[in-house]
């Protein structure tokens, strides 16, 4: 029997945005369970604890609008290398590439990230960490090495 990824099962995990900027985790069919400061810290608790359970996680947006977190392994990899290499631009194929997964997970993937509004995708197809978009600077040049007398 195949489940629908339509609607959170009552088993399922969401992870849900909260006005006040936070993140709750919680059971699709429960109270709210851990509050976390930042996306980051609520997508590794509740990724771990949806594994462990062999159950869905979700994404609850402040406007209550939900979305399946797909492959939270590749989600996150993705997430910590844009953390790591601020500045960084890769087209789909790289990111497919990087993260070694088929176009379908990619794609779910770089989704979920551009609603998290964590990344954005130009117009010229490359992503980038939202924040990175608005801020210019100069890449670093070498200088070329000259002769001098001595």
């Amino acid at each position: 029997m195949t489940t629908s990824l339509a609607e959170p099962q009552p088993r399922d995990i969401s992870i849900e945005h909260q006005p006040s900027g936070h993140f709750v985790i919680r059971n699709c069919a429960g109270a709210p369970q851990i509050e976390c400061a930042d996306f980051e810290e609520a997508l590794h608790r509740a990724g771990r604890f949806a594994a462990r359970e062999q159950v869905q996680l979700w994404y609850v947006d402040a406007d209550g609008s939900q979305r399946h977190l797909a492959d939270v392994f590749s989600l996150r990899r993705l997430w910590n290398e844009y953390i790591d290499l601020p500045g960084l631009h890769l087209t789909f194929g790289q990111v497919r590439r990087l993260m070694a997964v088929d176009d379908e997970t990619c794609a779910s993937v770089l989704d979920s990230l551009i609603e998290l509004k964590f990344l954005t995708r130009a117009a010229d197809g490359t992503y980038a960490r939202s924040g990175d978009r608005h801020t210019t600077v100069a890449a670093l040049r070498m200088k070329k090495a000259g002769h001098t007398a001595h």
